[in-house]
């Protein structure tokens, strides 16, 4: 089993006023597929703004009220609010828009994104974190795991993005992103969107993916990104996912097993285990005589 590659719909923009923001899936969706909601807010009370979590979807991760800004909220100027969600059940050939309620919204940004699977169990891991000064490029954020840590081994993907106060380029001011997780090597990241909007106070900001070519880690990731144009207000809130998907096991296993093999496998569980190894080892745990799964 391995991730496919991601694809992402538009990039929606909402201004003052609005009460919802209502991304566009991405063609092609399969039900199998990993399906995420990207929601940027700026809000129009400093340190506010909010957004509901739409019927079908669980929200991954959030981080609101960043960006170091304090009480100050203007054009240019002011913390940001950042959201991912994963859809519970995709629909094949699903089409159309998704609303996201939010409230006290002077700007926000969505997207969706569809990441192809082989149909295997998923599982989720994040990481959150934020600028809060101004920043030199490239830009270096340190995240800090949140309650699933990351803990990233090989054939997981990294998604996260990020949300500025402002619109500085059209849309062309980051690049060259990355991910770092000490024992983990990552492949070589890709932009996936850069929303950038003159709506009302203005918002900004990027979204990138990498993969996990080898290794593992256990550490928090750091983000990084080249950065051009006037740096002063590009500030805000991160927030990454890391999704891995367990390898299914199909067709027919014949085999003894007693405790003495039981206990061997469980005394010589590799640290961290490899991908799928636990699921396995919790469906050999059952099994005491020829069995077919």
């Amino acid at each position: 089993m391995a991730l496919g590659t991601p694809v992402a719909g538009a990039v929606v923009y909402r201004g003052s006023g609005s009460t919802g923001i209502p991304p566009v899936y991405p063609a092609g969706i399969q039900s199998t597929d990993v399906v995420l909601l990207f929601l940027g807010q700026k809000p129009s009370v400093a340190n506010g703004g909010l957004a509901t979590t739409p019927t079908g979807w669980t929200l991954r991760e959030e981080l609101l009220a960043a960006g170091g800004y304090g009480v100050t909220l203007g054009v240019d100027t002011g913390n940001t609010n950042l959201w991912v969600y994963s859809q519970d059940a995709p629909v094949n050939g699903q089409t159309g828009t998704q609303t996201v309620a939010t409230g006290n919204s002077n700007v926000a940004w969505a997207f969706i994104v569809r990441i192809p699977t082989g149909g295997g169990t998923l599982s989720y891991g994040s990481a959150v974190g934020q600028q809060t000064t101004t920043p030199t490029s490239p830009m270096s954020i340190a995240l800090t795991n949140g309650a699933t840590a990351t803990d990233f081994a090989t054939g997981d993907i990294a998604i996260w993005a990020m949300c500025i106060p402002t619109a500085v380029t059209t849309p062309a001011q980051f690049s060259a992103q990355a991910v770092t997780a000490t024992g983990a090597t990552f492949a070589t990241a890709v932009e996936l969107r850069e929303p950038d909007s003159a709506l009302a106070n203005d918002i900004g900001g990027y979204s990138a993916y990498a993969f996990v070519d080898s290794g593992s880690s256990t550490t928090a990731p750091t983000v990084v990104t080249d950065v051009a144009g006037t740096l002063t207000n590009v500030r805000g809130p991160v927030v990454m996912l890391r999704v891995r998907e367990a390898v299914a096991i199909t067709g027919t296993i014949d085999f003894l097993l007693d405790d003495v093999d039981v206990a061997m496998i469980a005394t010589n569980t590799p640290s961290p285990p490899i991908t799928g190894y636990l699921e396995t080892l919790i469906v050999l745990r059952t099994f005491t005589d020829r069995k077919r799964l």
